[in-house]
């Protein structure tokens, strides 16, 4: 799942689509010229590592008072240069159907105009500009293959400037980590259970919290009717078994990793693809990995501070690992994203 930094909503955004899935979009752009301080990269630190963490203990942490960081808070959640929200397992809220899609685009179109185009799609909650084997990259989350399918057939093979596209429909989702700076240390998998269901009260909190991600419980017991102490260990329940992380969503641009790529990685014959994930879900700045059907077995997303770090864990990581029979690398430019939220029942 992919990526904010200095954010900056386009004109044109605010004709997109809205369904249940993809209600708020945000144009992840580096460069847009905001300026943030060393105190706010610390501050996006913290909220990266718990979004709902007390502003008493982010004012302790930080050396400021607390009426400073409440209204700092405010303002990098106005400028959208964060979004406290949700990160859960697309299937444990209801998207049975999720796949990457690689795009080629004819000669002379602009790739950021058709990515934008894309992601007036309403299933489209990921969209990538790339240097690489290919021009855009898009995340689809889906109902059912159904649905994926008449949206491939449909309304991207038949989009304006698409050439071409491959398909990696994911088999499972196998590690996903949207806390930057803990992509760089791992201290335990944020390997997701693909056993997971949440129930409907789950799902409520869940998109609650989505919504916003700082939301009181005693506010989430009074939208959903039940008390504030069942709201609390239920949270607590899916924070424990791995289905829902609250944080704040940035750009990794904007604490420092500026080079992001797509790790597109095939297993040898006789290799375990869940044990090749395995081991790349344990290297530094991998953030995110699906097992997929198609031309790839394995779709790894990187965080790294420069080009030299990215071809370290390239060349001396990943390439070294058992297992992988070839590796191509898809470079990253600007970034749309919008938060999904549970389907309604």
């Amino acid at each position: 799942m992919p990526p904010l930094r200095c954010v900056s909503m386009r004109s044109g955004m605010s004709a997109i689509k809205r369904s249940p899935q993809t209600r708020h979009a945000s144009l992840l752009r580096a460069g847009s010229g905001c300026e943030i301080s060393t105190s706010d990269i610390e501050l996006i630190r913290l909220l990266q590592a718990d979004g709902r963490i007390s502003f008493v203990d982010l004012a302790e942490k930080l050396g400021l008072t607390e009426k400073t960081v409440r209204r700092r808070v405010g303002e990098l959640r106005a400028l959208e240069l964060i979004e406290i929200t949700t990160v859960a397992s697309p299937r444990a809220i209801g998207y049975s159907s999720v796949a990457l899609v690689g795009i080629r685009i004819v000669g002379g179109s602009n790739r950021l105009d058709i990515a934008e185009q894309l992601f007036e799609l309403n299933a489209v909650d990921y969209a990538v500009t790339t240097f690489g084997a290919y021009d855009i990259l898009v995340e689809l989350v889906c109902r059912d293959n159904r649905e994926l399918g008449d949206l491939l057939d449909g309304a991207i093979r038949g989009m304006d400037g698409v050439r071409e596209i491959d398909i990696f429909p994911y088999l499972s989702l196998h590690y996903q980590q949207p806390a930057w700076d803990r992509t760089q240390v791992k201290e335990g998998g944020s390997r997701f259970s693909s056993n997971i269901v949440l129930d409907k009260v789950d799902r409520e909190i869940v998109r609650c919290l989505s919504q916003d991600g700082r939301m009181p419980f005693l506010e989430i017991s009074r939208h959903i009717g039940i008390s504030e102490s069942q709201i609390r260990k239920r949270y607590a329940r899916l924070l424990e078994q791995g289905a829902v992380q609250v944080l704040a969503m940035t750009n990794p641009r904007s604490i420092g990793y500026r080079t992001i790529a797509w790790v597109c990685l095939t297993v040898a014959s006789g290799a375990s693809i869940t044990a090749v994930g395995d081991q790349v879900s344990a290297l530094p700045s991998v953030a995110y990995i699906a097992l997929c059907a198609g031309k790839f077995d394995i779709m790894a997303e990187v965080m790294c501070r420069d080009p030299d770090d990215l071809f370290e864990l390239l060349d001396k990581r990943i390439k070294s690992l058992p297992g992988i029979s070839s590796v191509q690398t898809i470079l990253c430019e600007d970034f749309l994203y919008r938060r999904i939220t549970p389907i309604e029942e």
